[in-house]
């Protein structure tokens, strides 16, 4: 059985990695641009949390679990500002920077 100092240390490492991208997710809705953020990197992101959540329900590992449930949610969030931002923003843009 794992003891309560495990599960503490546990739970503080997933809360790091879990809000390690909300400052971009910040950022992005704040100034309605995200030409800065890779979306390689937001896939990839989403794609380890996907990973790991999998993970963690394979050895009922509950840190894990709501960490990365979480994380990926917020891994969402970005790829969906990043297109709404990025992609369909730039697509009503003339080459002088006007919205068309």
């Amino acid at each position: 059985m794992i003891d309560v100092s495990t599960n503490l240390i546990g739970y503080a490492g997933t809360a790091i990695g879990t809000i390690l991208m909300l400052p971009q997710v910040i950022k992005i809705w704040r100034e309605k641009k995200a030409g800065d953020i890779s979306i390689i990197t937001a896939a990839l992101y989403i794609l380890n949390c996907i990973l790991w959540f999998w993970y963690g329900c394979r050895i009922s590992a509950n840190p894990v679990i709501l960490a990365n449930g979480i994380g990926g949610i917020i891994g969402i969030v970005l790829f969906v500002l990043k297109f709404k931002y990025d992609y369909f923003t730039r697509r009503n843009v003339d080459n002088q920077g006007k919205r068309i």
